[in-house]
């Protein structure tokens, strides 16, 4: 992306909630482009600023990723869906944008202060 903007891309954090059983899959390999699903608002894998967006996409599950995300062109590499509070990264082309960094563990509190309490752990 470097090479084609003239700069290195924006990067930010996203959280991106799933189902327990993709977590290994994920932390070892990335996400694979050929596995998405649920792309209500477009082709890609969806990311959250704030983790209690992400909650819901845990599907009952305690875990979730905190990612980097390489955002490159808004339209073209990535779309905002402020309705959602989401990013949707388009990782085109076998660009790799969205890298999981750490591997959260969370329990919902009844504290309306913090709703999560939260474990991480580095992925390698």
């Amino acid at each position: 992306m470097t090479r084609t903007r003239g700069r290195a891309p924006d990067m930010i954090d996203g959280f991106h909630g799933t189902a327990e059983e993709n977590v290994l899959s994920i932390a070892q390999n990335g996400f694979d482009p050929f596995r998405r699903s649920g792309q209500v608002y477009g082709e890609g894998e969806y990311f959250a600023k704030d983790p209690k967006v992400s909650v819901g996409y845990c599907r009952g599950g305690v875990f979730m990723f905190l990612c980097k995300l390489i955002l490159g062109e808004a339209g073209t590499d990535h779309e905002w869906v402020p309705s959602m509070k989401y990013y949707i990264m388009k990782q085109r082309e076998g660009n790799i944008q969205a890298i999981p960094m750490y591997l959260l563990q969370f329990q919902p509190t009844s504290s309306s202060r913090s709703p999560l309490s939260v474990r991480m752990s580095k992925v390698n």
